[in-house]
Protein backbone atom coordinates (compact mmCIF):
# COMPACT_ATOMS: atom_id res chain seq x y z
CA UNK A 1 0.00 0.00 0.00
CA UNK A 2 2.82 2.51 1.01
CA UNK A 3 4.49 1.92 -2.83
CA UNK A 4 1.52 2.19 -4.46
CA UNK A 5 1.26 5.39 -3.03
CA UNK A 6 5.05 6.34 -3.95
CA UNK A 7 4.36 5.23 -7.35
CA UNK A 8 0.60 7.74 -7.78
CA UNK A 9 3.32 10.41 -6.55
CA UNK A 10 5.50 9.63 -9.02
CA UNK A 11 3.59 9.36 -11.53
CA UNK A 12 1.98 13.11 -10.88
CA UNK A 13 5.49 14.43 -9.96
CA UNK A 14 7.01 13.58 -13.70
CA UNK A 15 4.57 15.67 -15.62
CA UNK A 16 5.24 18.29 -13.62
CA UNK A 17 8.78 18.24 -13.51
CA UNK A 18 8.44 17.58 -17.63
CA UNK A 19 6.18 20.78 -17.93
CA UNK A 20 8.50 22.66 -15.78
CA UNK A 21 12.00 21.10 -18.13
CA UNK A 22 9.98 22.11 -21.53
CA UNK A 23 8.98 25.53 -19.66
CA UNK A 24 13.26 25.97 -19.05
CA UNK A 25 13.87 24.83 -22.64
CA UNK A 26 11.14 27.31 -23.94
CA UNK A 27 12.33 30.58 -22.05
CA UNK A 28 15.99 29.29 -23.18
CA UNK A 29 14.82 29.57 -26.19
CA UNK A 30 12.79 32.97 -26.19
CA UNK A 31 16.08 34.42 -24.55
CA UNK A 32 18.36 32.99 -27.50
CA UNK A 33 15.74 35.08 -29.58
CA UNK A 34 15.70 37.93 -27.71
CA UNK A 35 19.85 38.15 -28.09
CA UNK A 36 19.47 37.58 -32.15
CA UNK A 37 17.13 40.19 -32.43
CA UNK A 38 19.03 43.02 -30.32
CA UNK A 39 22.29 41.72 -32.51
CA UNK A 40 20.63 42.09 -35.67
CA UNK A 41 18.93 45.33 -34.75
CA UNK A 42 22.66 46.64 -33.54
CA UNK A 43 24.09 45.06 -37.12
CA UNK A 44 21.59 46.82 -38.78
CA UNK A 45 21.86 50.15 -36.68
CA UNK A 46 25.55 49.80 -37.70
CA UNK A 47 25.26 49.23 -41.56
CA UNK A 48 22.40 52.16 -42.14
CA UNK A 49 25.09 54.55 -39.99
CA UNK A 50 28.22 53.40 -42.14
CA UNK A 51 25.99 53.58 -45.27
CA UNK A 52 25.26 57.50 -44.22
CA UNK A 53 29.04 58.14 -43.84
CA UNK A 54 29.76 56.56 -47.26
CA UNK A 55 27.13 58.68 -49.01
CA UNK A 56 28.70 61.81 -46.49
CA UNK A 57 32.22 60.96 -48.33
CA UNK A 58 30.61 60.48 -51.76
CA UNK A 59 28.61 63.77 -51.69
CA UNK A 60 31.77 65.27 -50.14
CA UNK A 61 34.19 64.04 -52.91
CA UNK A 62 31.51 65.18 -55.60
CA UNK A 63 31.07 68.40 -54.39
CA UNK A 64 35.66 68.51 -54.56
CA UNK A 65 35.20 67.45 -57.95
CA UNK A 66 32.43 70.02 -58.61
CA UNK A 67 34.99 72.77 -56.84
CA UNK A 68 38.08 71.57 -58.46
CA UNK A 69 36.44 71.22 -61.99
CA UNK A 70 35.52 74.86 -61.42
CA UNK A 71 38.92 76.02 -60.49
CA UNK A 72 40.39 74.53 -63.10
CA UNK A 73 37.86 75.31 -65.95
CA UNK A 74 36.95 79.43 -65.46
CA UNK A 75 39.63 81.25 -63.75
CA UNK A 76 41.35 82.93 -66.27
CA UNK A 77 43.58 84.84 -64.17
CA UNK A 78 46.63 83.75 -66.36
CA UNK A 79 48.92 81.77 -64.18
CA UNK A 80 49.23 78.58 -66.46
CA UNK A 81 50.13 81.57 -69.47
CA UNK A 82 52.92 83.11 -66.72
CA UNK A 83 54.45 80.13 -65.44
CA UNK A 84 54.75 79.11 -69.51
CA UNK A 85 56.31 82.45 -69.78
CA UNK A 86 58.84 81.77 -67.04
CA UNK A 87 59.58 78.61 -67.88
CA UNK A 88 60.13 79.73 -71.76
CA UNK A 89 62.39 82.38 -70.40
CA UNK A 90 64.71 79.99 -68.07
CA UNK A 91 65.35 77.85 -71.13
CA UNK A 92 66.56 80.74 -72.73
CA UNK A 93 68.40 82.08 -70.01
CA UNK A 94 70.09 78.43 -69.67
CA UNK A 95 70.90 78.18 -73.30
CA UNK A 96 72.70 81.49 -73.34
CA UNK A 97 74.34 80.19 -70.24
CA UNK A 98 75.70 76.83 -72.25
CA UNK A 99 76.81 79.23 -75.27
CA UNK A 100 78.59 81.94 -72.95
CA UNK A 101 82.46 80.78 -72.46
CA UNK A 102 83.13 78.42 -70.20
CA UNK A 103 86.65 79.80 -68.74
CA UNK A 104 85.72 82.79 -66.30
CA UNK A 105 87.80 85.76 -65.68
CA UNK A 106 90.32 85.33 -63.24
CA UNK A 107 90.03 86.57 -59.93
CA UNK A 108 92.89 88.52 -59.44
CA UNK A 109 91.27 91.08 -62.04
CA UNK A 110 88.14 91.64 -59.91
CA UNK A 111 88.41 93.95 -57.66
CA UNK A 112 88.75 93.42 -54.45
CA UNK A 113 85.73 95.81 -52.18
CA UNK A 114 86.10 95.27 -48.25
CA UNK A 115 83.06 93.91 -46.87
CA UNK A 116 80.95 96.27 -44.58
CA UNK A 117 79.81 94.35 -41.23
CA UNK A 118 76.65 96.70 -40.25
CA UNK A 119 75.18 95.70 -44.59
CA UNK A 120 73.17 92.34 -45.56
CA UNK A 121 75.72 89.51 -46.88
CA UNK A 122 73.40 87.00 -46.25
CA UNK A 123 69.24 86.60 -47.38
CA UNK A 124 70.17 88.83 -50.28
CA UNK A 125 70.58 89.12 -53.71
CA UNK A 126 74.25 89.47 -54.31
CA UNK A 127 75.10 93.36 -56.37
CA UNK A 128 75.29 92.28 -60.25
CA UNK A 129 73.17 89.28 -60.27
CA UNK A 130 70.03 88.75 -62.33
CA UNK A 131 66.78 87.76 -60.55
CA UNK A 132 63.57 87.19 -61.28
CA UNK A 133 60.21 89.62 -59.10
CA UNK A 134 57.02 89.67 -59.28
CA UNK A 135 54.44 92.45 -57.98
CA UNK A 136 54.84 92.86 -54.33
CA UNK A 137 57.94 91.20 -54.02
CA UNK A 138 60.86 92.66 -51.77
CA UNK A 139 64.96 91.36 -52.05
CA UNK A 140 67.09 93.44 -50.02
CA UNK A 141 70.43 93.71 -52.43
CA UNK A 142 73.86 92.60 -50.50
CA UNK A 143 76.25 95.18 -49.21
CA UNK A 144 73.65 97.95 -49.74
CA UNK A 145 71.05 100.28 -48.07
CA UNK A 146 68.93 99.12 -50.97
CA UNK A 147 65.59 96.89 -51.39
CA UNK A 148 63.84 96.49 -54.77
CA UNK A 149 60.19 96.15 -54.42
CA UNK A 150 58.36 95.78 -57.11
CA UNK A 151 54.99 97.41 -57.06
CA UNK A 152 53.72 97.19 -60.81
CA UNK A 153 55.50 95.20 -64.02
CA UNK A 154 53.95 95.01 -67.66
CA UNK A 155 55.41 94.41 -70.71
CA UNK A 156 58.14 96.79 -71.48
CA UNK A 157 58.48 98.58 -67.66
CA UNK A 158 58.55 97.63 -64.22
CA UNK A 159 57.74 100.42 -61.07
CA UNK A 160 59.41 100.07 -57.97
CA UNK A 161 57.64 101.12 -55.23
CA UNK A 162 60.02 104.12 -54.39
CA UNK A 163 58.85 105.77 -57.30
CA UNK A 164 61.42 104.50 -59.57
CA UNK A 165 60.41 102.98 -63.65
CA UNK A 166 62.73 101.03 -64.89
CA UNK A 167 62.66 101.09 -68.98
CA UNK A 168 63.96 98.39 -70.67
CA UNK A 169 67.28 98.64 -72.03
CA UNK A 170 67.95 101.75 -69.17
CA UNK A 171 69.61 101.82 -66.01
CA UNK A 172 67.88 103.73 -63.41
CA UNK A 173 69.50 105.39 -60.32
CA UNK A 174 68.02 104.38 -56.90
CA UNK A 175 67.26 106.55 -54.14
CA UNK A 176 70.34 106.66 -51.70
CA UNK A 177 72.81 107.27 -54.37
CA UNK A 178 75.41 104.60 -55.56
CA UNK A 179 73.18 101.94 -56.92
CA UNK A 180 71.14 101.41 -60.25
CA UNK A 181 68.72 98.99 -61.10
CA UNK A 182 67.97 97.90 -64.44
CA UNK A 183 65.45 96.11 -66.06
CA UNK A 184 66.67 93.41 -68.12
CA UNK A 185 63.31 91.78 -69.32
CA UNK A 186 59.38 92.00 -68.41
CA UNK A 187 56.10 90.63 -69.80
CA UNK A 188 52.43 91.40 -68.87
CA UNK A 189 52.04 88.04 -67.10
CA UNK A 190 53.70 89.87 -63.75
CA UNK A 191 56.95 88.39 -64.41
CA UNK A 192 60.09 91.04 -64.23
CA UNK A 193 63.94 90.44 -64.30
CA UNK A 194 66.25 92.86 -62.54
CA UNK A 195 70.02 93.85 -62.12
CA UNK A 196 71.42 95.99 -59.40
CA UNK A 197 75.03 97.57 -59.74
CA UNK A 198 76.59 99.24 -56.70
CA UNK A 199 79.59 101.58 -57.12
Amino acid sequence: MYSNRRMVLMNRIIPFLAALVGLVALAGAVMVQVNVTTQNESIRAELAQTRMEMNLVVQRAENLSTRLDALGEGTGDGTAEALLALQERMVKLEATAASAPSTPAPLASLPATPIDPSLPVSDCIPQGTRFMVTVGDSFPICQSDVVVTAAAISGEMTALDNGVTLVMGTAAPLPGGGCTASLLSADAAGFAELRVDCR
